[in-house]
């Protein structure tokens, strides 16, 4: 499935700060989350390597912006945090050391414990039956 097909970072200090997506709207309207969360399905490992670090990272702080629609699940919601958080500070050396993994190797990818892995399954999830069905 496309959706499988996003982008982490692993998490390792970087000079930029992380998107606190706390923050990020929970009323989007589902054409423009669906809009940019198709960009970030785009983003796939190959461009990463190929230099595209930054555009990465905005799309990330994009879909920060933008939000959530209203009817995602709590689990899914804090998955969107997390993810966001991650891409936003993506390095060009993480890209390189192979730290951006498809979204289904999220858990290593970010470093996250095992049992943290559902939030972002259910981001996952969420995203590919709200935009891609």
């Amino acid at each position: 499935m496309a959706a499988a097909a996003l982008l982490v970072a692993g998490c390792t200090t970087t000079s930029a700060t992380p998107v606190d997506a706390t923050a990020a709207p929970t009323d989007a309207a589902p054409g423009p989350f669906c809009a940019q969360w198709r960009v970030m399905v785009g983003l796939q490992p190959d461009d990463v390597d190929g230099g595209r670090v930054e555009e990465v990272r905005a799309a990330a702080r994009e879909l920060a912006r933008i939000g959530t629609p209203g009817d995602i699940p709590r689990s899914a919601r804090e998955g969107f945090v997390r993810y966001v958080a991650a891409l936003s500070v993506l390095t060009e050396e993480q890209a390189r050391d192979g730290a951006a993994a498809p979204l289904g190797d999220v858990t290593a990818a970010l470093g996250l414990a095992v049992s943290d892995g559902g939030d972002l399954a259910a981001v996952r999830d969420y995203g590919a039956g709200t935009c891609f069905s």
